[in-house]
């Protein structure tokens, strides 16, 4: 005898085992919580920002002191830039200035009619050491001295002609008082002959002669006098030409002088700026560090003026990890949050994972030149023990590491339930 088979017992077993199963997955999704992160990339950074370090001028590179990795105190060299031009100009400049000084030196001289020369100890001493400039002092004094014995010569033969006049004027003058007295002979004659001729003592023509020779007499005289006046008329305009002359030299040299002032300090600009650039032709380090991102490394090439030459990092600056956060997932990122850090560049075997935290979050959007893209700036801090030393040796900047945020837990029912809740708000809403 046979029994019919039914399937009821096992479909009733089935589904009470998939009901176990469905609640027992829905109790554990409801009741597991799972720890949360917003994961991140980012790079190792200084906390101290590095010094770039640029030169002003530029020039052709001489000497290079270092190269990437090297530590360097506050004032060491770093490049070393080729001077001959700079000093080709400076010797020109200081020709220039130590010409234009000694002549407004001795155009001094000659307008405070001075006898001799005083040249500053900044001059005189640059005449000791160049002998250029002491060829320029030398020229300068021969042109006094010749200014000096060409007035001197002026003088001279004005004194003498001054004094061969006044010569000519004492004879003049002794010749006229001679005829005055003549003169007053013949006039006292004159009168006794005249007086003689009344009463008929004497002769006509004798008195008529007696007056010819007094009016001759009076002639002379106004002739001497006249040649007196031509004499020193002559000795008044030679002196009045020697003053016009040294008035015309006198104000010849303000003149000049006053056409050189200007250019002297232009010239002392010049040879300061000079000088500075000499000085500056050692590029130094500003700061105490470790050297990186060298540009230049040939010798005899240019170094381009207010270009970066290399950058220095300051010597004991911590370490800090800065990573960039999505715009999207900012809501989930604030100051404090835990995180753990990741080094891909380290074997994971041997590099454990390292707790951190948030430090900070830019308080705007950042804009990546390069690519465009817009991101959050967040830095963050290793805490616990630190790092382990080899680790620390072996961060440099720009080392890549991970990130992991923490957003706290969740169960996961809500990682499932969440996307379907997010489209269902979009998908059912009204146009």
């Amino acid at each position: 005898m046979t029994q019919d088979w039914s399937a009821r017992p096992y479909l009733a077993a089935g589904s009470l085992v998939l009901g176990l199963g469905l609640g027992g997955f829905v109790l554990w999704a409801v009741l597991c919580q799972i720890s949360g992160a917003v994961v991140v990339q980012g790079r190792v950074a200084f906390e101290m920002q590095r010094q770039i370090v640029q030169h002003p001028d530029g020039g052709v590179i001489s000497q290079i002191h270092v190269r990437d990795g090297d530590h360097v105190k506050a004032g060491d060299a770093l490049i070393t830039l080729d001077d001959t031009e700079l000093r080709t100009q400076r010797t020109l400049l200081i020709q220039a200035l130590s010409k234009t000084t000694a002549r407004i030196v001795q155009l001094t001289a000659r307008i405070a009619e001075d006898t001799a020369l005083r040249f500053p100890p900044e001059l005189t001493q640059a005449g000791r050491d160049d002998p250029g400039v002491a060829r320029i002092i030398g020229a300068e004094r021969a042109a006094f001295t010749a200014f000096h014995d060409t007035r001197a010569l002026a003088e001279r033969q004005f004194t003498q002609r001054k004094t061969q006049i006044e010569a000519q004027i004492a004879g003049y003058t002794r010749q006229r008082a001679a005829q005055t007295r003549q003169r007053a002979f013949i006039a006292q004659e004159l009168a006794v002959q005249s007086a003689l001729l009344n009463q008929g003592l004497s002769q006509a023509p004798r008195v008529l002669a007696l007056q010819r020779q007094d009016a001759e007499f009076d002639g002379r005289i106004g002739q001497l006098t006249a040649q007196i006046a031509e004499a020193r008329s002559r000795m008044a305009s030679d002196q009045l030409e020697m003053l016009g002359q040294q008035t015309a030299q006198r104000a010849a040299a303000q003149e000049e002088l006053r056409e050189l002032l200007p250019a002297e300090t232009d010239l002392r600009e010049r040879l300061a700026l000079i000088e500075t650039r000499i000085g500056r032709r050692v590029l130094r380090a500003p700061i105490t560090g470790e050297i990186i991102d060298m540009q230049l490394h040939t010798l005899g090439g240019v170094m381009p003026a207010g270009r970066d030459v290399l950058s220095i990092v300051p010597a004991g600056s911590p370490l800090t990890f800065t990573a960039q956060i999505d715009p999207r997932e900012i809501d989930r990122v604030t100051a404090g949050q835990p995180a753990t850090l990741q080094f891909p560049s380290f074997n994971r075997r041997t590099t454990p994972s390292f707790p951190a935290i948030v430090r900070d979050v830019s308080a705007d959007v950042m804009r990546d030149p390069q690519t465009g893209r817009t991101y959050f700036l967040a830095q963050l801090t290793v805490t616990g023990p630190g790092l382990p030393v080899p680790v620390a040796q072996g961060l440099k900047p720009g080392t890549p590491f991970e990130g992991f945020i923490g957003t706290g837990a969740r169960s996961v029912a809500s990682y499932l339930i969440k996307p379907l809740g997010d489209y269902l708000s979009y998908a059912l809403r009204e146009d």
